[in-house]
């Protein structure tokens, strides 16, 4: 087993030198090639891969819909998308004899090198030039942004309001203030907090980055799901804030549009832009399979060039709307009056560089480790806050 892995090495690493002339160059792409340029016939397999959630719907269907039009602007040439849980990406990432896809679409904690998997890229798809960067390894660039979530806190204003804070009050004030709960129900503590339920993506760092901290933890707060934390935020309100995405801020204003929530602001952290939506494109050598050409090979690696610089062009950036995500690319902002907390997100997120997502899978995986071990809240801060200050 260990010759033929050994010997799948060699394979990919000679696969890669001769289709490294090709995709040099090949990002970005522009939206309307001259029609000599276009790809004509070809398959493009795609892994949606995320380990968080945009505001609202999914980032599978907004990657469907660029797809086909992706089908349509190309003649013969047809793309098959599929979501994947991360686990299960993960371990085919691991594996050297798994079989990958042409393109993956990857979110933040998911891979902590690209050493095996992916290839290297060139240009950078009119991404901003706040989240260039984020997809390097060894100087070179193995993915590119394709959308960008945020952290946010939650509040309650009436809670918030019983405590003498005012609209706009900082996160410090936050959480350092005392809340009573309403009539009836038991004060669990002043905001919801869960613990990371995987290794890949928390809100944890976002609420010790703005002053949270051991003392003022539920006493559970390190077994404390996702679930039960937004439940006690959005339904039995025994908390003022809740430290989550922009998922929870979406499902907020849909309950208060239905007469079923309360008064609520959203805030930005200053580390709120560590959610991002990567685009790689795979090693020929573990996207093709058993018996492909060389040939077949390097065709893949081109066409998924071009639909990774399709995901990156202004329509799909715009599209990103519909799923409640925010653009990579440069371009106009894409919430405004109507969806004020969103609004507001994303003036937070302009300008904030976010950490390399190599960098920060490493760091996370760390996090999760440390704190689903601790035996107690307080410990789990602790922990945290020596390893991971902020």
């Amino acid at each position: 087993m260990r010759r033929w892995r050994a010997a799948a090495a060699v394979i990919a690493a000679v696969a890669l030198i001769a289709v490294l002339p090709l995709v040099r160059g090949f990002l970005p792409m522009p939206r309307k090639q001259r029609a000599e340029e276009r790809p004509f016939g070809g398959v493009v397999t795609v892994w949606v891969a995320a380990t968080w959630r945009p505001g609202a719907g999914g980032f599978t269907a907004w990657v469907s819909r660029q797809a086909r039009a992706f089908e349509k602007e190309n003649r013969g040439v047809w793309v098959d998308v599929r979501a994947i849980e991360p686990q299960a990406a993960a371990l085919a990432l691991a594996d050297p004899d798994a079989q990958l896809p042409n393109v993956l679409l990857w979110g933040s904690g998911l891979l902590s090198s690209p050493e095996g998997a992916l290839l290297p890229l060139e240009g950078g798809g009119g991404v901003r030039p706040e989240l260039q960067g984020t997809g390097a390894w060894s100087g070179q660039c193995y993915a590119l942004p394709i959308a960008q979530g945020g952290h946010a806190l939650v509040v309650n204003r009436e809670m918030a309001a019983a405590a003498n804070l005012p609209s706009g009050a900082g996160a410090e004030a936050l959480f350092s203030a005392r809340y009573a709960a309403p009539a009836g129900k038991g004060a669990r503590a002043g905001y919801a907090l869960h613990a990371p339920s995987t290794p890949y993506a928390s809100g944890l760092p976002a609420a010790l980055s703005m002053g949270a901290s051991a003392s003022s933890l539920p006493p559970d707060f390190h077994r404390l799901s996702w679930t039960d934390a937004f439940a006690e935020f959005a339904l039995d309100r025994r908390a003022a804030v809740f430290s989550g995405t922009a998922y929870e801020a979406q499902r907020i204003g849909v309950l208060r549009a239905r007469g079923g929530a309360f008064e609520y602001e959203v805030l930005v952290p200053p580390q709120s832009g560590d959610l991002l939506l990567m685009g790689s494109v795979c090693l020929p050598g573990r996207a093709a399979g058993e018996g492909a050409s060389r040939e077949a090979g390097e065709r893949a690696a081109s066409l998924s060039g071009f639909f990774l610089g399709r995901l990156l062009c202004p329509e799909a950036q715009a599209a990103l709307r519909e799923v409640g995500a925010f653009a990579a690319a440069e371009a106009p902002a894409l919430y405004g009056a109507e969806n004020a907390p969103f609004a507001g997100m994303e003036r937070g997120l302009a300008g904030v560089s976010p950490q390399n997502v190599f960098a920060s899978a490493q760091r996370s995986l760390a996090l999760y480790k440390a704190v689903s071990g601790a035996s107690s809240a307080s410990q789990a801060a602790e922990r945290v806050r020596a390893d991971f200050p902020y």
